[in-house]
This record gives structure tokens, C-alpha cells and sequence, in this order.
């Protein structure tokens, strides 16, 4: 019995750790390699920012992505919009730590990715057991464009990473119906809009999900809902 229970923890834990460790692998290739080319644009600019937001404080640039670099007075200051803010705050949290080093720059999405990796082990673990859970995130981690992209400083692994966990919380609230899923839902619905704009749409179609199937709780996903108008205000 005690060496059933153990190979069943074993598996349990190899189910997602191999698949993380052979994502972080393939992402972790040329990790330090220099900005080059337009492929590392996104990389060089989001760099910028963060280096500034170290440079200059959160008060002299009011918090937002200046994009031009040097020596710059606050009238110089030209900024980036696109985007919401957050990649380029959590790598200068990154250079902070770790110090201004390409590297430290591509942990960032590096890292969210996995994250990403581990709420869809979630979601098909839930769906489908952990046999389920280990091929989705497997597929999913060795593809050539998330082994390439996965660990480019952008708005896309931050994006992925807080709409699945929108969706794992969302599971484990239909599960549980705890509020503290809720709240957690909306959460990470007002951070996640710190990242990446598509965040906004994740609550809405759940609220939409939880209205075909449980209509009569579809009211409660107004406060995740809530949570993302707010961040996006």
C-alpha cells in the first residue's frame, strides 16, 4: 500500500514538473544572449522603461513606460501607451533583484509562462485527470512558438498567465461556491489589467459561461467582472 501511495505521489509530482522543467528548458536557451533584430524590439523597449523607472522613480515618470533612453530631463520624457504598464514595473523589479542584465529582462515572461503553464495543468486536471493535465501542458510548452516567445518581454505571457488563472479560480468557485473565489477572481482580474488589456474581456465571458449554466449564481460574477473595470479605469 505504502509503495502504491508513493508512486502515485511520484506521478502526481511528475505530471507537472517535468513538462514546467522541459518548458523552462527550451525558453532558458540563449536566456542572455544581447537585444538584436526586430524580434528583440519588444525586449530593448520594455528594458528601457523599466531601466528609467530605476533611473528616475514613479513620481517623475507618474508611473508610466518612458520609452527614450540616456541622460533625459522630465520634458524629454516620451512615452509608451499601448500597453498597460506592468511588464515593464515587474522587470524593473527584476533588475532591482538581479541587476540590469538581458537575462534578468526575459525572466519575466519566462516565469509568467510557466505560471500559465501551471493553471492549464489546473483547468485539464480538472476536465480530465492528471493524465489530461500532463499532455496539455506538455503541447503546450513544447511548442516552437512558446519556446521562442514564451520569454519575450511583452503583454502576451502575462496575459495568458492571468486569464487562465481567471479561469482556475473560476473552476474551483463553481466547485466550492466559496466567495473567496471570488474575490481572489477579482483579484487577479484588477492586476491582471496592469498587464495586458485583453485581461478586461476574461471576466465577461465567464459571467457569460456561468449564465448559460448556472443561472441563478451568475450574479456573483459581477464582482470579478468589477475587478476589471476598475483596473482598466
Amino acid at each position: 500500500m505504502k509503495s502504491r501511495n508513493g508512486s502515485q505521489r511520484a506521478w502526481h509530482a511528475a505530471s507537472w514538473a517535468a513538462p514546467l522543467a522541459v518548458g523552462a528548458c527550451l525558453m532558458a536557451v540563449g536566456i542572455a544572449r544581447p537585444w538584436t533584430g526586430s524580434y528583440d524590439a519588444n525586449g530593448a523597449l520594455f528594458s528601457t522603461a523599466a531601466r528609467n523607472y530605476l533611473r528616475y522613480g514613479l513620481v517623475a515618470t507618474r508611473g508610466g513606460q518612458v520609452a527614450n533612453a540616456g541622460q533625459l530631463r522630465p520634458q524629454d520624457f516620451r512615452f509608451y501607451s499601448h500597453h498597460p504598464p506592468g511588464i515593464s514595473l515587474t522587470i524593473a523589479a527584476s533588475f532591482a533583484l538581479l541587476g540590469i542584465h538581458e537575462w534578468s529582462a526575459r525572466l519575466v515572461p519566462l516565469l509568467f509562462t510557466l505560471g500559465a503553464a501551471a493553471c492549464l495543468y489546473r483547468i485539464a486536471c480538472e476536465m480530465g485527470g492528471r493524465l489530461a493535465g500532463f499532455l496539455a501542458t506538455l503541447v503546450f510548452l513544447v511548442q516552437p512558438m512558446v519556446a521562442l516567445y514564451g520569454r519575450m518581454p511583452d503583454h502576451e505571457a502575462p496575459a495568458a498567465f492571468f486569464a487562465l488563472l481567471l479561469a482556475v479560480l473560476y473552476l474551483h468557485w463553481q466547485r466550492t461556491d466559496r466567495r473567496g473565489w471570488l474575490v481572489a477572481m477579482a483579484a487577479a482580474a484588477f492586476v491582471g489589467m496592469g498587464y495586458a488589456w485583453v485581461v478586461f474581456i476574461v471576466p465577461w465571458l465567464l459571467l457569460g459561461h456561468c449564465w448559460l449554466t448556472r443561472r441563478r449564481h451568475a450574479r456573483a460574477m459581477l464582482l470579478p467582472v468589477a475587478g476589471a473595470v476598475i483596473g482598466f479605469a
